[in-house]
């Protein structure tokens, strides 16, 4: 048995083995909260090791079990995702058991009550503060149409946005085990631990009773794509470049924008550029800029279709807006 208690700037570590479920199950307490560890039946060779990091709003383990349920608490005050990363895991929730093995995760909400009946089992374990969680929900807007975040039981680690969760996750995991600077920077951990939860918000999707238009996945997708979009204005833009940056097709990215802007993106794209193409001509010398030059800063080539696009969206023409 071993135990060893790390602390650094921003995030501590805990790495623990033990053959005893009762004392493994309150020093894993410590990382998970309360939890329970009973033998399997007709197994009583229990193992145990668990080697845990531990930024301030995600918790990331790995942990090993050999004969043993695991049971969380209900009502936890996290949402966990466990990747099965060697042997099988089962799952038991009601009358319902689920099999698992490297190709699926498990997703646990907060008030699910699971079992884990683990024979030889490794998994990488990730917990999100649901404090810290409903904070950043509530800077994406809109939130109060919006219930609180579900995540699927069973994620299919095939699929785009599980696949790219758990790279994610992994990638913080080796830079744990590889003493990487970056666990020395409070910016740096901050940063990552909000990438990681707007990934998570795309696994978020299976809420029946909510239109697509206002699940949080949706929402996530609009802000990104208006920051990326106003952020390249000078650079050229179409919705296949700017669905492939956020990592969706560029039919859901057309239908986000259509059911919450009642706008296509590139007409977003260009009442964009035109907002700039007013700021500039709000800011011009008229003795020593002209329209065209302006404009053209922006993509708008023809004079006589951009003079038309402009007077439209700010009810004067360009010539007007630099002579003032």
């Amino acid at each position: 048995m071993a135990k060893l208690f790390n602390q650094s700037s921003c995030s501590s570590s805990v790495i623990y083995k033990s053959n005893d479920p009762d004392e493994f199950a309150d020093t894993l307490a410590l990382v998970t909260g309360p939890i329970q560890l009973l033998p399997l039946e007709k197994i009583v060779d229990f193992k145990g090791r668990v080697n845990a990091l531990m930024p301030p709003h995600i918790k990331l383990f790995k942990v090993n079990f050999q004969g043993v349920q695991v049971i969380p608490e209900q009502n936890r005050s996290y949402i966990a995702i466990s990747f099965v990363t060697g042997g099988l895991v089962e799952l038991v929730q009601g009358s319902q058991v689920y099999k698992y093995d490297h190709k699926l995760a498990i997703g646990h909400n907060p008030t699910d009550l699971l079992k884990m009946r683990c024979k030889h089992s490794e998994m990488l374990v990730a917990m999100f503060d649901l404090a810290f969680l409903d904070a950043y929900a509530q800077s994406l807007g809109e939130w109060a149409k919006i219930q609180p975040v579900k995540i699927p039981i069973k994620i299919n680690l095939a699929s785009p946005h599980g696949r790219s969760l758990y790279q994610s996750l992994s990638f913080l995991w080796q830079q744990f085990e590889q003493v990487s600077p970056l666990l020395n920077s409070p910016l740096a951990i901050s940063e990552y631990e909000r990438f990681l939860l707007s990934q998570l918000f795309y696994l978020e999707d299976g809420v029946a009773d909510l239109p697509r238009s206002t699940s949080r996945s949706s929402l996530l997708t609009l802000s990104r794509a208006e920051d990326y979009i106003i952020a390249n204005l000078n650079q050229p833009l179409t919705i296949e470049a700017i669905a492939g940056t956020l990592g969706v097709s560029p039919s859901t990215l057309f239908k986000v924008f259509k059911d919450k802007l009642k706008i296509t993106p590139m007409q977003f794209v260009k009442r964009q550029r035109l907002q700039k193409v007013r700021e500039a001509l709000l800011l011009a010398n008229p003795q020593t800029s002209t329209v065209v030059d302006i404009a053209s800063r922006y993509g708008f080539w023809n004079s006589g279709r951009f003079a038309a696009e402009y007077r439209k969206l700010f009810h004067e023409n360009p010539t007007e807006t630099l002579r003032r």
